[in-house]
């Protein structure tokens, strides 16, 4: 096939329209598959998905600028309503067109557990593919069993564990693989080194191209063909999610097609590569491009609507939900923990937000979205109430973050040209809109004090109380199932979800609510507070020092992020706070006042050359006291070009030569 004229061209358009002519005449209508055109078609096979996707190390049509007609070309070609699409699902049901994954492009545990043999460990992509390549020796050690004890498990002696995939589950398992590469930096260059860290841990073996070889056959090699020059460009601008969406829609619920391997193959390859074999080692983060696409897959799970997903049917879409149920959690748990400290930290919101708030339907949250939901009062508890861990150590985690906020942009690097660089690091407007992607989830009707509920059930698990007259079990089954009745179900989740806090969070085995959601528990959650007195600080600090043409929105801005957290949390008082601090008014928060009197710290200069004392730092870290740079007293004589904003510059300049001078006068003066 490569030698045909448009791969020798790199005609894109023509190659697509190329392969899926071949596949049609030469597989789809005829009746034996052992012809050499269809082995000429598997051999080419992993070379054709370089083509298409590129690899670890090589630039594929995806990573590539192509035009409209292209594009489409390419979409029609992948389309599961194409030739070259049901090609694969007929050869897939032939095993000597199987092709095999190379072990080492494989996660460490998954290697593990091939080598150990003991295969009912592996995930459930893996299941029922795996299988063993024997030599001429026996597949235990004679030596081992005849001398000491006889063992079940294969040794190197006796051959090695390999997974082997029919041709479509190894298009689909490729196809998902592709955004978990690290992105090549343009123009593309091939090279023989491993290309793994701990941001990649899946990363597949880009030594050998294509990475992928047929069953029981020597190594493709790739031909020499040097296709066309063409720019870079990010999968994010591809068609990569327009085709996603396409097999999502058409091969996981309610499949449009029949196709020659478990229902679930697709959303297991993604849950397994895109979410249980994800990690990031600390301060680091995830490409944009793959947290789209991770992003992209769970809003079409939470699409689904998973109130039906815990009516105790065993449909497909309770399956996917139960799958992703779990490790989704794990994932995002990860990332909230280590990722770096940037404002792309929105994107780990937002991947919690999609599943947080079901009832959206699988719309992304908005920062400022003002259309409201009523989960309580449309059927949504007992799926909240399934999903405890989302509402409760995330939370807790997305809190200590935000509660080391600044506020404070970073100052902008400049390159050589004398131009400013793209900020690295946080800004005011990313912690701000950060504040408001969890304010955004919460301000659903009802949910906070639905969740305060489940705090105080939480909490007479940890003490072991006895049922009282103000049971939070029997007004949580009201609100799930309709009827007091089912409180030993509640009573059931909540034990099962302490368990695991315990397992998390636990001090000595012990995990105590920590007071993020009920307004009459004592204390409230610690970092809760402490972000709600950052944001008070940096209004405070803005307040008292000069201001430009952009102060009045900033503090606009900071004043709503406060007032929003302030309200939709349920804070009562203002204890948490040692300004005078927005008082509650028939249930509402009051505006912050530009007349804050704040116990401003003013550095010692006798005996401690101007520098704060130890308790002074620690009051600041406290949040208990806020120093501005107003408050460090000047040393010497004032800069000439130091005018501030509310002064006359003229006027300014005249006066400090007036000053000179007068000085200058005065010590002649007293010299004589």
């Amino acid at each position: 096939m490569e030698n045909a004229k448009p791969f020798k061209e790199g005609n894109i358009a023509a190659m697509c329209s190329y392969i899926s002519k071949h596949c049609e005449l030469y597989i789809n209508n005829i009746t034996s598959v052992s012809t050499g055109s269809v082995k000429e078609f598997h051999n080419y096979f992993p070379q054709l998905l370089v083509d298409i996707f590129g690899s670890p190390t090589k630039s594929g049509w995806m990573q590539t600028e192509t035009t409209g007609e292209q594009d489409t070309a390419i979409r029609n070609l992948l389309s599961v309503h194409g030739q070259f699409f049901k090609a694969l699902v007929k050869l897939a049901n032939y095993p000597e067109y199987s092709l095999d994954l190379i072990t080492d492009s494989l996660p460490t545990d998954v290697k593990r557990v091939l080598n150990s043999g003991s295969i009912d460990l592996l995930p459930k992509v893996y299941t029922n593919c795996s299988y063993l390549v024997t030599s001429s020796n026996k597949s235990i050690d004679i030596r081992t069993a005849a001398t000491k004890q006889s063992t079940l498990l294969p040794t190197s002696l006796g051959g090695d564990r390999k997974i082997k995939f029919n041709i479509l589950q190894f298009y689909l398992y490729y196809f998902i693989s592709v955004p978990t590469w690290p992105p090549l930096a343009p123009p593309p260059v091939v090279t023989n080194t491993m290309r793994t860290n701990g941001l990649y841990p899946n990363t597949l073996a880009p030594n050998l191209t294509p990475t992928y070889k047929p069953l029981n056959s020597t190594t493709v090699n790739s031909t020499a063909r040097q296709p066309a020059p063409r720019r870079h460009r990010q999968l994010s601008k591809s068609i990569y999610d327009r085709v996603l969406e396409e097999y999502l829609s058409q091969l996981c619920i309610n499949p449009s097609i029949q196709i020659p391997m478990s229902e679930t193959f697709f959303i297991d390859t993604i849950v397994e590569l895109w979410i249980r074999t994800t990690w990031i080692v600390n301060n680091h983060s995830l490409n944009r491009d793959f947290m789209k696409f991770l992003i992209q897959f769970v809003q079409y799970v939470t699409r689904q609507d998973l109130r039906q997903c815990l009516e105790g049917q065993k449909s497909t879409a309770s399956k996917i939900y139960t799958k992703v149920h779990d490790e989704l959690y794990m994932l995002i748990s990860r990332l909230a923990i280590n990722w770096r400290r940037n404002d792309d930290y929105s994107s780990v919101l937002t991947l919690w937000g999609v599943w947080a708030a079901p009832w959206r339907l699988g719309t992304e949250p908005k920062a400022d979205s003002d259309h409201e939901y009523r989960p309580i009062q449309t059927g949504w508890p007992l799926c909240i109430l399934d999903n405890i861990l989302y509402y409760f150590f995330l939370v807790d985690i997305f809190f200590q973050r935000t509660s080391t906020f600044v506020y404070k942009d970073s100052p902008k690097p400049v390159t050589a040209q004398g131009m400013h660089a793209p900020t690295e690091g946080e800004t005011k407007v990313g912690q701000v809109r950060i504040i408001q992607r969890i304010v955004n989830v919460f301000q659903a009707e009802g949910l906070v004090d639905f969740l305060g509920l489940v705090e105080h059930g939480l909490l007479k698990i940890q003490l072991g109380t006895k049922n009282s007259s103000n049971d939070p079990f029997k007004r949580l089954s009201k609100l799930c199932y309709g009827t007091e009745s089912m409180d030993h179900k509640v009573h059931e989740k909540l034990t099962k979800a302490h368990t695991l806090l315990v397992a998390l969070d636990g001090v000595n085995g012990v995990w105590k609510p920590k007071g993020l959601y009920a307004k009459d528990m004592d204390p409230r959650s610690d970092v809760l507070l402490k972000s709600l007195v950052a944001i008070n600080n940096a209004v405070v600090i803005r307040d008292n020092q000069k201001r430009n043409s952009n102060d009045g929105n900033r503090r606009s801005n900071l004043k709503s992020a406060y007032d929003s957290l302030y309200s939709t949390f349920k804070i009562v008082g203002t204890g948490h706070l040692t300004t005078n601090t927005p008082e509650s008014i028939n249930g509402k928060p009051e505006p912050l006042k530009n007349t804050v009197k704040t116990d401003w710290i003013r550095p010692s200069i006798v005996g401690n050359n101007g520098f704060l004392t130890t308790e002074e730092r620690n009051a600041i870290r406290n949040g208990t006291a806020v120093c501005s740079y107003d408050n460090i007293p000047a040393l010497g004589e004032r800069a000439i070009s130091f005018v501030r904003s509310y002064e006359v510059p003229g006027l300014v300049r005249w006066t400090v030569q007036t000053d000179k001078k007068l000085n200058a006068l005065v010590i002649y003066m007293y010299a004589a």
